[in-house]
């Protein structure tokens, strides 16, 4: 058991973050599609697909934790120490990340929630709000709760998930379909409108990731000047 829960949890936080990712890009597809509606039907299925992955896995991942917090013994101590993680910084917020999905799900299912700018708009708050509780668990949280260390990354999060989740949807599903039945004009703003959006959240990942290098290399220094002054005056 020792090996196998850090191996799984691995495993389900690539998931979570491949699932979440390409939901924003499902998301974002479609807003810079404008009055295009020919891929809604693909972005449908993507959205439900995703958000169904989320569903089974964050539960998984709260699980996970729970082994985490009592030393990776066996699932039966896991299960025990549910109540004490969900009181926790870390379970607070997957609980609470746990909480959007299901509305994420909803939505998908919603006839007319990829039809109109605004429906498409409250499915990005709703990506935005798990995004948000995502942060607030993991390396980021190790300086403490709702930090600005959280806040970066929430931004770093949310820029790799319209980089990195709109190029994919865009390459494997939205371009494929417009080059097959869209005008030209159609396929010119979208192809603005995506490059625009992704060149920024590209910055944003770059200048994020910095901080959160700066941050992570500050602490390990401060610890060992800490621990070297200490050794100094011995």
């Amino acid at each position: 058991m020792l090996t196998l829960f850090p191996t799984m949890r691995i495993y389900a936080d690539a998931l979570c973050d491949i699932a979440y990712t390409a939901l924003a890009g499902a998301l974002l597809n479609r807003l810079w599609l404008g009055r295009v509606s020919i891929c809604d039907r693909p972005l449908r299925i993507s959205l439900i697909a995703c958000s169904a992955i989320l569903l089974v896995d964050l539960p998984l991942q709260f699980l996970l934790l729970s082994a985490s917090m009592i030393g990776d013994t066996s699932w039966r101590d896991a299960w025990g120490a549910v109540l004490d993680v969900g009181a926790t910084h870390s379970g607070r917020a997957v609980i609470m990340g746990f909480c959007f999905v299901p509305c994420l799900l909803l939505f998908s299912f919603l006839p007319t929630s990829l039809k109109r700018t605004k429906s498409v708009l409250i499915g990005i708050a709703l990506e935005v709000g798990f995004i948000a509780c995502r942060a607030l668990h993991g390396h980021a949280a190790s300086n403490g709760d709702f930090t600005l260390r959280e806040g970066i990354q929430f931004l770093h999060l949310s820029a790799i998930a319209t980089w990195g989740g709109g190029i994919l949807v865009a390459g494997l599903i939205t371009i494929p379909y417009l080059a097959s039945i869209a005008e030209l004009g159609d396929i010119v703003q979208f192809g603005k409108r995506l490059s625009e959006t992704v060149t920024i959240a590209l910055a944003v990942v770059i200048l994020s990731g910095i901080y959160n290098s700066w941050e992570g290399l500050g602490g390990r220094f401060r610890r060992y000047q800490i621990r070297l002054g200490d050794a100094c005056c011995y």
